[in-house]
């Protein structure tokens, strides 16, 4: 868990690409438009702050964004790194894998300086 309030979570997925998950804790939540004008302000201001880390801390190609819950049916957005070397690229990371890629993707400090950008945050 990288941030926590009484209406999202933030978490990092577990997956050898950075991949940022943000949960509304509503399970009436499903779709965007379920949020109300508060919360989704909100969600799109640590969307920025997690996007913007990201880059400027793992330098990717791309930075992937999606929102869909097909099997999870509450609301949640997800962020993805891209590089040209995963074992993905170009194809989405829950697509056919197609090589091996073994660089190491240290995520420890990551999850310290973006729980640190968002500490203050307040919805």
């Amino acid at each position: 868990m990288i941030y926590e309030n009484d209406q999202i979570l933030i978490k990092l997925n577990e997956h050898k690409n950075p991949w940022i998950i943000i949960f509304a804790k509503d399970k009436n939540l499903k779709e965007f438009s379920d949020l109300d004008e508060k919360l989704r302000n909100f969600i799109l201001k640590c969307v920025l702050i997690c996007e913007k880390t990201m880059i400027d801390y793992f330098k990717p190609i791309k930075i992937n964004h999606a929102i869909f819950g097909n099997e999870v049916p509450i609301f949640h957005y997800h962020l993805q790194a891209r590089f040209i070397k995963d074992e993905y690229y170009p194809n989405p990371l829950w697509g056919k894998k197609l090589r091996q890629w073994d660089e190491e993707i240290k995520k420890d400090e990551f999850k310290k300086i973006l729980a640190n950008k968002l500490k203050n945050l307040t919805l």
